[in-house]
């Protein structure tokens, strides 16, 4: 029963985190087969997903709005782009990506520009000119990163600060394990003695046992902390805060 209090939060946490929504009509192509432009807009709309996207296709489009309603809203004016962010609006969407492709004699030109669901204003917009098809799908995966950046929420505060703080665990994990290491190698050297025919009195060889018994604890001490401050130094370097 303590727990249930804490649902509301939890759930306004899950709301939070869903992933901002793209909506993708089908791109406009000069010189490109409907096959090949299907293509590259499915590499696009991958690549954002992998940025933490959610992606609305063509292909979807055609089956939530229906194909003419989306040609309707497709045909709008550019420069009143009302219509467009009633595409995204229909949808649920934080925005609207408009795609262009065109073959000029060997040269990819695409144009992408991502526009507000909700003021139609241009969010982001990259130019891309490639050498050839396999060119193209490089640079996408590049714009997609460029596009995605107004959507996703920003870093937090102190993230830099925090991963270069990481070199503080990395250094001391290193050397607790040249301790333990050290520790290690004096552990070994008493049991050696031990096993010397130089060592026969029983009172020597009781001391060196002991000896080493405490620098064998010595030995996992140091490789524990060294872990332990490996692993912190880990998270703090890849997760960057909290």
């Amino acid at each position: 029963m303590t727990y249930f209090p804490r649902l509301p939060g939890l759930l306004l946490a899950l709301v939070v985190m869903a992933a901002p929504k793209v909506v993708m009509p089908q791109w406009t192509r000069v010189e490109v087969s409907p096959e090949l432009g299907t293509f590259y807009a499915d590499r696009l709309a991958r690549e954002l997903r992998t940025q933490g996207l959610e992606v609305i296709t063509a292909e979807e489009l055609g089956t939530l709005l229906g194909i003419e309603r989306q040609k309707q809203l497709l045909g709008c004016n550019d420069e009143a782009k009302s219509c467009l962010a009633e595409l995204g609006n229909a949808l649920g969407a934080e925005a609207t990506l408009v795609a262009s492709v065109a073959r000029l004699d060997q040269t990819f030109s695409t144009n992408l520009k991502l526009l507000s669901s909700q003021t139609g204003r241009v969010l982001a917009e990259e130019h891309l000119e490639s050498k050839s098809e396999r060119a193209l799908l490089e640079d996408l995966s590049s714009a997609a990163e460029v596009l995605a950046r107004p959507l996703l929420p920003a870093p937090p505060p102190g993230t830099g600060r925090v991963r270069k703080l990481a070199l503080v665990p990395l250094v001391a994990g290193v050397a607790f394990a040249v301790g333990g290491g050290v520790s290690a190698g004096f552990a070994q050297s008493r049991f050696d003695a031990i096993r010397s025919p130089m060592t026969t009195r029983y009172a020597d060889a009781v001391t060196l046992a002991s000896s080493g018994e405490t620098f064998q604890a010595l030995t996992w001490v140091g490789v524990s902390l060294a872990v332990t401050c490996l692993v912190v130094a880990g998270v703090m370097f890849f997760l960057g805060g909290g």
